[in-house]
This record gives C-alpha cells, structure tokens and sequence, in this order.
C-alpha cells in the first residue's frame, strides 16, 4: 500500500524536530509553534521534503507563512499536481 503524502509529512515531522508531541496525531491546523518547531528544524524538514518528493522550495519563498503542518501540505500539493 502507497504511503499518503501526509503520513510521509508527518513521518518527516517527526524524525526532524525534539518534541515529545506525537506527529501523528498532530491538528494540521495546530501551530507548528504548539510544537516546540524551531528554524533549525524547520530547514531540517524542508530538506527532507524535497528529497521525498523531489521539489524545490525557492530560496525566496516567504517560510512565515508556514505556521502549520496543513501549510506544508497545501504548498505540497499545489507543488506535486
């Protein structure tokens, strides 16, 4: 079985930031903030998406806008299809 795309962003949630708040369960409208995500971990997890999907993030895209895990699913669907 196929892997959702929003099982394999929250998998790379998950391997990327130190939090003991469980990804998989995770409101995709919560703030990552809620999280305890920090910008060190936030490269961290763009990197990774872009090797699990094969996209590029442009360099001059506004990453505040990214606030929650629902953020990073859109921009990657829009992205993908």
């Amino acid at each position: 079985m196929m892997e959702s795309m929003e099982l394999k962003v929250r998998k790379i949630f998950k391997d990327n930031v130190s939090t003991s708040v469980s990804f998989q369960d995770f409101a995709v409208d919560r703030l990552l903030e809620d999280a305890g995500v920090n910008s060190i971990e936030l490269i961290k997890i763009i990197i990774a998406l872009e090797k699990e999907f094969d996209v590029v993030f442009p360099d001059d895209l506004d990453y505040s806008e990214f606030i929650t895990l629902g953020d990073f699913l859109r921009y990657l669907e829009k992205m993908i299809h």
